[in-house]
């Protein structure tokens, strides 16, 4: 039995391509579609970004795509961004928000923070897993300066509360 092959008409080459990468590459295309019919999702280049001014420590963040409409009809929306210091939820924001002000962090302390979208269904990115992670959840590390403003519990306040 012979391995399935294509022409490049151009070159006039001949090349093997193997069934399993053939099929590997298959499965990965159906699971991607799949998997951004289901759950919201961050794009393909997506951004977390965590810096420091006088106001705390400003956090901004890509957009979510929510799934795919089924019915178009009624199609679901972003609702909330969850933000998680060091695993810790300490906000969730408007969908409609893509930064908030870090507040209560310990000077001169690196911590990962985390950004995961909710959508109107009730999914939520962070369902994302294996080599779609990474668009489920925005995760940077990020070490305050040897001062931050004091705030008397660590909160993540939205533009225009404070």
């Amino acid at each position: 039995m012979s391995s399935p092959t294509w022409t490049d008409n151009a070159n006039a080459r001949r090349e093997v391509v193997p069934v399993k990468k053939i099929l590997t590459l298959a499965v990965a295309v159906a699971v991607a579609l799949l998997v951004s019919a289901c759950v919201p999702m961050f794009d393909q280049n997506p951004s977390l970004t965590a810096v420091d001014d006088e106001f705390g420590t400003e956090i901004t963040w890509s957009s979510a795509t929510p799934p795919s409409a089924d019915p178009p009809a009624d199609p679901p929306y972003i609702t909330d961004y969850r933000i998680d210091v060091d695993g810790v939820q300490v906000a969730m924001v408007p969908g409609y928000i893509n930064n908030c002000w870090l507040k209560g962090l310990e000077p001169s302390t690196t911590y990962t923070i985390e950004v995961t979208a909710y959508d109107s269904n009730g999914k939520w990115s962070g369902q994302l897993t294996g080599d779609y992670a990474a668009l489920g959840t925005l995760t940077v590390d990020h070490t305050t300066p040897g001062y931050v403003p004091e705030a008397p519990e660590l909160i993540c306040e939205p533009p225009g509360v404070g």
